[in-house]
Order: C-alpha cells, then structure tokens, then sequence
C-alpha cells in the first residue's frame, strides 16, 4: 500500500510541475504576441561565464543614472545623482521598486521620461517599465548566445524588450544601429 501512495504522490507532483511550467510559457507566448516592441540603447559588456558558456551582460541606458538626466530634480547634476544614490541609495524618494515612465520615438527606441512608483499618472504616448534595485535592474540583463558567435553581436546597440501595459518585460533580442535584429 505504502508503494502505491508513494507513486501516487510523485504523479501528482509531475503533474503540478508540468501544468506550472505550461502556464509560464502560455503567459510569455501571449506576453510576445500582445506587447510593444522596446528598444533600449546598450553600453554592453561581454563577459565569459564558464557556467553558462558565452553571453553579453546588457547595461541599458536608463539603468545608469550618471548617462542622462534623470528628470527628478532639475537642480543635481550627473555626479550628484551618482553621489545620492551611493550615500542614500534613492533619489529624491524614489522608491526601491516603480517604474520607468517611457517615451517610443519613431523606430521603437525607448526615451526614459521619468521615474514613478505607480503605473500611473500615464499620459497616451507613454508606456511603463518596471524596475527594481532603485532603478537599476529591469529584468533583462543578459543575453545568452551560441559559443563562438560573441563577433556578431559585438556591434549590438539596442536591447529589444517586449513590454506589457503591466510593464512586464521580456528580452527578445539584440539590434545594431540600424534597428535590425542581430539573427
């Protein structure tokens, strides 16, 4: 008897991990399907992982608060806002988790407008973004490639994000600076 309930409880198990993972991959397929195309401009790095084998670690623009004004006080300037998040670890009351208020010029490139903690006020040319970690971590920061292939994507200027009206983000590929997916 113990052996059949034994078997029964490992069946169960498989079956509770197959319907998860089914369901991740149906809310990602209809995340790609319903989502707008984001390109983020890169500062890319290309370390070696022997783990993982070969991969680019993305830095986004947007991530990096000395690149671009921040729009949050008009007053600190690049090596303040570096300073304050170093001292402090916000900026001016940014919260830990919010989001990323962007703007999509005409060929899908992201321009980071301002930072906010709700997903709104959100004007109708304006999508969101989520970040964390005080705006330093979208969830896309790495891109995992075929050993041996680093040269194509060394040119690679853009992250390409799928982002939802959540602002949920999937990474969808690497594009050069003719806003071409690097295939």
């Amino acid at each position: 008897m113990k052996i059949r309930y034994r078997n029964l409880i490992i069946i169960a198990n498989l079956v509770l991990l197959l319907t998860f993972f089914t369901f991740l991959v149906i809310k990602n397929e209809q995340m790609l399907e319903n989502s707008t195309l984001v390109l983020l401009e890169l500062a890319p790095k290309d370390p070696r992982s022997l783990m993982q084998g070969d991969y680019m670690a993305l830095n986004y623009k947007i991530t990096n608060p000395w690149w671009f004004d921040w729009n949050i006080d008009d007053r600190m300037d690049s090596l303040s806002i570096e300073n304050e998040l170093s001292k402090t670890k916000n900026f001016n009351n940014v919260p830990e988790k919010g989001f990323f208020v962007l703007k999509l010029d005409t060929n899908n490139v992201g321009e980071a407008l301002r930072m906010q903690a709700d997903r709104a006020p959100l004007n109708e040319d304006e999508i969101i973004l989520k970040y964390k970690s005080f705006g330093r971590f979208i969830g896309a920061e790495s891109y995992f490639f075929e050993e041996g292939k680093s040269e194509k994507y060394e040119n690679a200027r853009y992250g390409g994000l799928k982002v939802d009206q959540h602002g949920n983000c999937i990474l969808l590929g690497l594009f050069d600076e003719n806003f071409m997916k690097i295939e």
